[in-house]
């Protein structure tokens, strides 16, 4: 592993050339025991940042305990009036959400991402640096596996499958601006069955800032029209939208 360790650190951190970066990638698909080590090396960058956030817990127990319990209560005394206000807005927001039964254009995006977007399903081909980024992404590392996408896409922007999982990750990650700009080149691209649109309008949705909802509904609308990927999902949405 320390033979390639620069090397590897430095394609995460975008420090290749273009071409250095389309060669690691080559080499990736091309060299299982290299493919292993890149592997381990994620692995074990997210094992070291999961062992810091837990020594940050631990250091935070040790200052409380340190405060004496005195001074501990003057604190909740102090801050009692905002905890109370704060569980009175969740109680009222969590009675709101389970008995109005409103479908929102939000709510539907998140039950969506929820129950087909947990995983990337994975193929048969093992080793190339688009399974290891579904991998990366399947096991919940989200960062690591969006800059391997887009390490793909620097070294060839036609890759369209990269554009899909790049946009979706970021979608995870709740990068909303970066997933409508994979998904608006996605849904520009020629393909038999795209999700672009889908996935544009779903984006949207999710950000919901001003003007997006009524772009989202115009983007299902066509994704409905035009029989686009996704079209039985676009139609009970629209179905269910709210009137505005």
């Amino acid at each position: 592993m320390s033979e390639h360790l620069g090397y590897i650190d430095s394609y995460f951190n975008n420090e290749l050339s273009p071409e250095e970066r389309r060669i690691f990638d080559q080499r990736v698909e091309q060299d299982p025991a290299f493919a292993e080590e890149v592997a381990f090396y994620l692995n074990t960058l997210n094992t070291a940042k999961a062992e810091l956030a837990a020594q940050k817990k631990e250091r935070f127990r040790e200052i409380y305990r340190e405060i004496r319990p005195v001074q501990r209560t003057g604190l909740v005394r102090r801050f009692w009036p905002y905890v109370a206000a704060a569980a009175v807005t969740i109680a009222l927001v969590f009675r709101f959400v389970i008995f109005s039964g409103a479908a929102t254009p939000l709510n539907l995006a998140g039950e969506f991402i929820q129950e087909n977007l947990k995983e990337i399903p994975p193929t048969m081909s093992m080793g190339d640096s688009l399974e290891l980024g579904k991998q990366l992404y399947n096991q919940g590392k989200f960062t690591e596996s969006l800059t391997l996408f887009e390490n793909i896409l620097n070294t060839d922007s036609s890759k369209t499958l990269a554009k899909e999982y790049a946009g979706i990750v970021s979608l995870r990650l709740e990068q909303y601006d970066k997933a409508i700009v994979f998904f608006t080149q996605l849904e520009n691209t020629r393909l038999e069955k795209n999700p672009g649109k889908f996935y544009h309008a779903l984006a949207l949705m999710k950000r919901n800032g001003p003007g997006d909802i009524p772009e989202a509904k115009r983007l299902l609308q066509i994704v409905k029209d035009q029989g686009l990927m996704y079209k039985d999902i676009a139609i009970k949405w629209l179905e269910d939208w709210p009137t505005e």
